[in-house]
């Protein structure tokens, strides 16, 4: 079975934000189990729809801390977070009209989809706030 293993070079080093990160890979590793044990489709859009509802309140979290900490890119990190969400919402349709997707489709699609922002812009957020405490000091 294919799975995302949670490394520490995710870390934000914003509880909050880290442990919602966790608790997205968490879910998107028991959508690719119930995925792999051939489960219905209506139990993967259950989860898949969980996963969606997860990640509009983690983003929502997200954003909130960078008003609260004036992250100078935080409309255009609001605008990926909307792109992401719509591609997610996009993959849920397509499973809801029908669409097959494999393992490991699904396991590149949120693959991609959460690592990858957590590596690109979340990261960025981390070292403005590292920065920022260093100025503040």
């Amino acid at each position: 079975m294919f799975k995302i293993i949670w490394k520490k070079e995710y870390n934000t080093n914003v509880r909050e934000i880290d442990e919602q990160h966790q608790h997205l890979v968490h879910l998107i590793n028991v959508l690719l189990a119930e995925r792999a044990k051939g489960e219905s489709p209506a139990a993967l859009k259950k989860i898949l729809v969980e996963i969606i509802d997860y990640t509009k309140y983690h983003f929502k979290t997200e954003e909130e801390h960078m008003v609260r900490h004036q992250y100078e890119h935080l409309e255009e990190h609001k605008a990926n977070h909307r792109t992401l969400v719509d591609q997610i919402v996009a993959l849920l349709n397509e499973l809801k009209g029908g669409k097959s997707l494999s393992s490991e489709d699904l396991l590149t699609i949120l693959r991609n989809w959460l690592i990858n922002h957590i590596e690109k812009e979340d990261l960025k957020y981390s070292m403005f706030l590292g920065q920022a405490k260093r100025v503040i000091s």
